[in-house]
Protein backbone atom coordinates (compact mmCIF):
# COMPACT_ATOMS: atom_id res chain seq x y z
CA UNK A 1 0.00 0.00 0.00
CA UNK A 2 1.31 3.44 -0.93
CA UNK A 3 1.05 6.05 1.75
CA UNK A 4 1.33 9.79 1.47
CA UNK A 5 4.03 11.29 3.67
CA UNK A 6 4.00 14.79 5.13
CA UNK A 7 6.98 16.54 6.66
CA UNK A 8 6.67 18.16 10.07
CA UNK A 9 6.92 21.57 8.43
CA UNK A 10 4.16 20.91 5.90
CA UNK A 11 1.96 19.37 8.58
CA UNK A 12 2.50 22.38 10.77
CA UNK A 13 1.65 24.76 7.96
CA UNK A 14 -1.49 22.78 7.17
CA UNK A 15 -2.56 22.87 10.82
CA UNK A 16 -1.93 26.61 10.98
CA UNK A 17 -4.06 27.22 7.89
CA UNK A 18 -6.91 25.07 9.20
CA UNK A 19 -6.78 26.70 12.63
CA UNK A 20 -6.70 30.21 11.21
CA UNK A 21 -9.63 29.43 8.96
CA UNK A 22 -11.62 27.97 11.83
CA UNK A 23 -10.90 30.91 14.13
CA UNK A 24 -11.56 33.71 11.67
CA UNK A 25 -14.38 32.66 9.30
CA UNK A 26 -14.85 35.03 6.39
CA UNK A 27 -18.55 35.86 5.84
CA UNK A 28 -17.85 36.79 2.22
CA UNK A 29 -16.73 33.29 1.23
CA UNK A 30 -20.26 32.11 0.42
CA UNK A 31 -23.05 33.58 -1.67
CA UNK A 32 -26.74 33.64 -0.83
CA UNK A 33 -27.78 32.35 -4.26
CA UNK A 34 -25.79 31.48 -7.38
CA UNK A 35 -26.13 33.67 -10.48
CA UNK A 36 -27.84 32.32 -13.59
CA UNK A 37 -25.56 33.68 -16.31
CA UNK A 38 -22.93 36.17 -17.41
CA UNK A 39 -23.46 39.68 -18.74
CA UNK A 40 -19.74 40.16 -19.38
CA UNK A 41 -16.38 38.57 -18.65
CA UNK A 42 -12.85 39.79 -19.35
CA UNK A 43 -9.76 38.17 -17.82
CA UNK A 44 -6.12 38.87 -18.62
CA UNK A 45 -2.93 37.89 -16.85
CA UNK A 46 0.81 37.57 -17.36
CA UNK A 47 1.43 34.01 -18.42
CA UNK A 48 4.40 31.75 -18.93
CA UNK A 49 5.04 28.56 -20.82
CA UNK A 50 4.86 26.73 -17.49
CA UNK A 51 1.19 27.73 -17.17
CA UNK A 52 0.36 25.53 -20.15
CA UNK A 53 0.02 21.94 -18.96
CA UNK A 54 -0.16 18.96 -21.30
CA UNK A 55 1.52 15.65 -22.04
CA UNK A 56 1.58 16.68 -25.70
CA UNK A 57 4.51 18.54 -27.22
CA UNK A 58 3.77 22.20 -27.82
CA UNK A 59 4.61 23.86 -31.12
CA UNK A 60 5.16 27.62 -31.23
CA UNK A 61 5.19 29.77 -34.36
CA UNK A 62 8.89 30.09 -35.37
CA UNK A 63 8.63 33.88 -35.68
CA UNK A 64 7.57 34.13 -32.03
CA UNK A 65 9.72 31.45 -30.40
CA UNK A 66 12.85 33.61 -30.29
CA UNK A 67 10.97 36.57 -28.85
CA UNK A 68 9.37 34.42 -26.17
CA UNK A 69 12.66 32.91 -24.95
CA UNK A 70 14.67 36.13 -25.25
CA UNK A 71 13.04 37.70 -22.20
CA UNK A 72 12.41 40.92 -24.10
CA UNK A 73 8.67 40.28 -24.07
CA UNK A 74 6.13 38.79 -21.71
CA UNK A 75 3.16 36.64 -22.57
CA UNK A 76 -0.34 37.88 -21.86
CA UNK A 77 -3.28 35.47 -21.87
CA UNK A 78 -6.60 37.21 -22.44
CA UNK A 79 -10.05 35.62 -22.18
CA UNK A 80 -13.17 37.47 -23.29
CA UNK A 81 -16.77 36.29 -23.40
CA UNK A 82 -19.43 37.79 -25.66
CA UNK A 83 -22.93 37.00 -24.31
CA UNK A 84 -24.53 38.01 -27.63
CA UNK A 85 -22.65 35.38 -29.65
CA UNK A 86 -21.89 33.05 -26.70
CA UNK A 87 -18.27 32.87 -27.84
CA UNK A 88 -15.27 32.65 -25.51
CA UNK A 89 -11.99 33.81 -27.07
CA UNK A 90 -8.57 33.21 -25.55
CA UNK A 91 -5.69 35.13 -27.15
CA UNK A 92 -1.99 34.68 -26.37
CA UNK A 93 0.18 37.64 -27.37
CA UNK A 94 3.48 39.33 -26.55
CA UNK A 95 3.93 42.76 -24.97
CA UNK A 96 6.89 44.56 -23.32
CA UNK A 97 7.46 43.47 -19.69
CA UNK A 98 5.38 45.38 -17.19
CA UNK A 99 2.66 46.32 -19.68
CA UNK A 100 -0.65 47.26 -18.01
CA UNK A 101 -3.46 44.81 -17.40
CA UNK A 102 -5.80 44.62 -19.14
CA UNK A 103 -4.40 45.59 -22.52
CA UNK A 104 -6.26 48.47 -24.17
CA UNK A 105 -9.28 47.32 -26.17
CA UNK A 106 -8.01 49.03 -29.34
CA UNK A 107 -4.97 46.74 -29.44
CA UNK A 108 -4.95 44.55 -32.54
CA UNK A 109 -5.28 41.18 -30.83
CA UNK A 110 -5.99 39.19 -33.98
CA UNK A 111 -2.86 40.25 -35.88
CA UNK A 112 -0.52 40.18 -32.86
CA UNK A 113 -1.45 36.92 -31.14
CA UNK A 114 0.69 33.80 -31.53
CA UNK A 115 -1.95 31.43 -30.20
CA UNK A 116 -5.71 31.48 -29.75
CA UNK A 117 -8.83 29.46 -29.08
CA UNK A 118 -12.43 30.36 -29.92
CA UNK A 119 -15.08 28.24 -28.20
CA UNK A 120 -18.87 28.22 -28.50
CA UNK A 121 -20.28 28.12 -24.96
CA UNK A 122 -23.51 26.14 -24.57
CA UNK A 123 -23.77 25.59 -20.81
CA UNK A 124 -22.96 27.48 -17.63
CA UNK A 125 -22.85 26.15 -14.09
CA UNK A 126 -22.76 28.23 -10.91
CA UNK A 127 -22.53 27.20 -7.27
CA UNK A 128 -22.25 28.76 -3.83
CA UNK A 129 -21.15 25.48 -2.22
CA UNK A 130 -18.57 25.08 -0.85
CA UNK A 131 -17.37 28.42 -2.27
CA UNK A 132 -18.63 30.64 -5.10
CA UNK A 133 -17.53 29.11 -8.40
CA UNK A 134 -18.47 29.09 -12.07
CA UNK A 135 -17.86 26.81 -15.02
CA UNK A 136 -18.58 27.42 -18.70
CA UNK A 137 -18.56 24.51 -21.13
CA UNK A 138 -18.76 24.17 -24.88
CA UNK A 139 -16.72 23.16 -27.88
CA UNK A 140 -13.74 24.70 -29.68
CA UNK A 141 -14.65 26.00 -33.13
CA UNK A 142 -11.31 27.58 -34.12
CA UNK A 143 -7.78 27.94 -32.84
CA UNK A 144 -4.03 27.78 -33.44
CA UNK A 145 -2.54 24.26 -33.17
CA UNK A 146 -0.22 24.79 -30.21
CA UNK A 147 -0.64 21.09 -29.43
CA UNK A 148 -2.99 19.91 -32.18
CA UNK A 149 -5.64 21.61 -34.27
CA UNK A 150 -8.13 22.32 -31.45
CA UNK A 151 -11.38 22.65 -33.43
CA UNK A 152 -13.91 20.12 -32.17
CA UNK A 153 -12.37 19.60 -28.74
CA UNK A 154 -14.63 19.93 -25.67
CA UNK A 155 -13.82 23.14 -23.81
CA UNK A 156 -14.29 24.40 -20.28
CA UNK A 157 -13.54 27.53 -18.28
CA UNK A 158 -13.63 27.28 -14.50
CA UNK A 159 -12.93 29.83 -11.77
CA UNK A 160 -13.65 30.73 -8.20
CA UNK A 161 -14.67 34.21 -7.11
CA UNK A 162 -15.35 36.26 -4.02
CA UNK A 163 -18.60 37.99 -3.12
CA UNK A 164 -16.91 41.39 -3.14
CA UNK A 165 -18.27 44.09 -5.39
CA UNK A 166 -16.70 43.74 -7.90
CA UNK A 167 -15.85 40.04 -7.47
CA UNK A 168 -12.21 39.02 -7.12
CA UNK A 169 -11.33 36.06 -9.34
CA UNK A 170 -9.05 33.16 -8.42
CA UNK A 171 -7.96 29.72 -9.65
CA UNK A 172 -8.73 30.41 -13.29
CA UNK A 173 -8.46 27.37 -15.57
CA UNK A 174 -9.07 27.18 -19.31
CA UNK A 175 -9.18 23.60 -20.58
CA UNK A 176 -9.23 22.28 -24.12
CA UNK A 177 -10.09 18.71 -23.15
CA UNK A 178 -7.60 16.16 -24.43
CA UNK A 179 -5.12 18.84 -25.50
CA UNK A 180 -4.03 21.02 -22.59
CA UNK A 181 -5.00 23.69 -20.10
CA UNK A 182 -3.95 27.19 -18.98
CA UNK A 183 -4.08 27.92 -15.24
CA UNK A 184 -3.55 31.07 -13.18
CA UNK A 185 -4.13 31.49 -9.48
CA UNK A 186 -4.92 35.21 -9.32
CA UNK A 187 -5.95 36.61 -12.72
CA UNK A 188 -6.79 40.24 -13.35
CA UNK A 189 -10.33 40.45 -14.58
CA UNK A 190 -13.86 41.71 -14.38
CA UNK A 191 -17.04 39.68 -14.37
CA UNK A 192 -20.64 40.84 -14.31
CA UNK A 193 -23.03 38.08 -13.37
CA UNK A 194 -26.64 37.88 -14.50
CA UNK A 195 -29.24 37.11 -11.85
CA UNK A 196 -32.13 36.94 -14.32
CA UNK A 197 -32.46 34.81 -17.46
CA UNK A 198 -35.23 34.76 -20.06
CA UNK A 199 -35.87 31.29 -21.46
CA UNK A 200 -38.42 30.23 -24.11
CA UNK A 201 -38.99 26.49 -24.45
CA UNK A 202 -38.04 25.28 -27.92
CA UNK A 203 -36.05 28.40 -28.80
CA UNK A 204 -34.33 29.58 -30.90
CA UNK A 205 -36.63 28.15 -33.62
CA UNK A 206 -40.06 26.55 -33.39
CA UNK A 207 -41.56 25.02 -36.53
CA UNK A 208 -45.31 24.52 -36.68
CA UNK A 209 -47.94 23.39 -39.21
CA UNK A 210 -50.79 25.00 -37.25
CA UNK A 211 -51.66 28.66 -36.73
CA UNK A 212 -52.19 28.33 -32.99
CA UNK A 213 -49.30 27.43 -30.68
CA UNK A 214 -48.30 28.02 -27.07
CA UNK A 215 -45.12 29.82 -26.05
CA UNK A 216 -43.69 28.76 -22.68
CA UNK A 217 -41.40 31.10 -20.76
CA UNK A 218 -41.86 29.42 -17.38
CA UNK A 219 -38.27 28.15 -17.47
CA UNK A 220 -36.99 31.71 -17.05
CA UNK A 221 -34.85 32.25 -13.96
CA UNK A 222 -35.19 34.81 -11.18
CA UNK A 223 -36.99 34.90 -7.81
CA UNK A 224 -39.51 37.69 -8.46
CA UNK A 225 -40.22 37.71 -12.17
CA UNK A 226 -42.78 39.58 -14.19
CA UNK A 227 -43.27 38.65 -17.84
CA UNK A 228 -43.76 40.72 -20.96
CA UNK A 229 -44.24 39.17 -24.40
CA UNK A 230 -44.13 41.25 -27.57
CA UNK A 231 -44.35 40.51 -31.26
CA UNK A 232 -41.21 41.05 -33.26
CA UNK A 233 -43.03 40.91 -36.58
CA UNK A 234 -46.52 41.62 -37.93
CA UNK A 235 -48.98 38.77 -38.26
CA UNK A 236 -48.46 37.43 -34.75
CA UNK A 237 -51.04 37.87 -31.97
CA UNK A 238 -49.97 37.21 -28.38
CA UNK A 239 -53.04 36.34 -26.30
CA UNK A 240 -51.67 36.76 -22.74
CA UNK A 241 -48.66 39.10 -23.01
CA UNK A 242 -47.98 39.28 -19.24
CA UNK A 243 -48.23 35.54 -18.50
CA UNK A 244 -45.30 33.12 -18.33
CA UNK A 245 -47.17 30.86 -20.78
CA UNK A 246 -49.28 32.31 -23.57
CA UNK A 247 -51.20 31.11 -26.63
CA UNK A 248 -50.09 32.71 -29.90
CA UNK A 249 -52.08 33.07 -33.11
CA UNK A 250 -50.26 33.19 -36.42
CA UNK A 251 -51.34 34.91 -39.63
CA UNK A 252 -52.55 32.84 -42.58
CA UNK A 253 -49.39 33.57 -44.58
CA UNK A 254 -46.63 30.93 -44.28
CA UNK A 255 -43.29 32.31 -43.16
CA UNK A 256 -41.14 33.14 -40.15
CA UNK A 257 -42.50 35.20 -37.27
CA UNK A 258 -40.62 36.48 -34.22
CA UNK A 259 -41.72 36.83 -30.61
CA UNK A 260 -39.75 38.42 -27.76
CA UNK A 261 -39.90 37.67 -24.04
CA UNK A 262 -38.60 40.12 -21.42
CA UNK A 263 -38.49 39.09 -17.78
CA UNK A 264 -37.82 41.53 -14.95
CA UNK A 265 -36.93 40.76 -11.36
CA UNK A 266 -38.84 43.39 -9.41
CA UNK A 267 -36.70 42.99 -6.29
CA UNK A 268 -33.38 43.87 -7.93
CA UNK A 269 -34.73 45.70 -11.00
CA UNK A 270 -32.79 43.51 -13.41
CA UNK A 271 -34.15 42.41 -16.78
CA UNK A 272 -33.27 39.90 -19.46
CA UNK A 273 -34.71 39.28 -22.92
CA UNK A 274 -34.71 36.56 -25.52
CA UNK A 275 -36.43 35.89 -28.85
CA UNK A 276 -37.83 32.92 -30.70
CA UNK A 277 -38.39 32.41 -34.42
CA UNK A 278 -41.67 30.72 -35.28
CA UNK A 279 -41.62 29.07 -38.70
CA UNK A 280 -45.17 28.48 -39.96
CA UNK A 281 -45.29 25.72 -42.59
CA UNK A 282 -48.89 24.57 -43.15
CA UNK A 283 -49.42 21.10 -44.56
CA UNK A 284 -50.47 21.01 -48.20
Amino acid sequence: MTRLKFSAVSAGLLLAVVSATAQTPNPTTTCAAPPVGLNSLLVEYVSSLQDAQSTLTASLPPAYAGMIFSGMYEIHSRFSYDPATKLMTNSLFLVPPGSPLPTASNYNFIDNRFGFVVAAIDNMYFSCVPLPAAMLTGRVIDGYPIWEGPAGAPYAIGFGYSTDNPPVLRDWDGLAVGLGNLWNGHPTGTVVFANVAAVIAGAPTITTATRNIVLDGSGSQGPNLIYQWSQGSFGLTIVNPTSSVTPVNIDYIPGTYTAKLTVTDTAINESASTTVNIVYKPKN
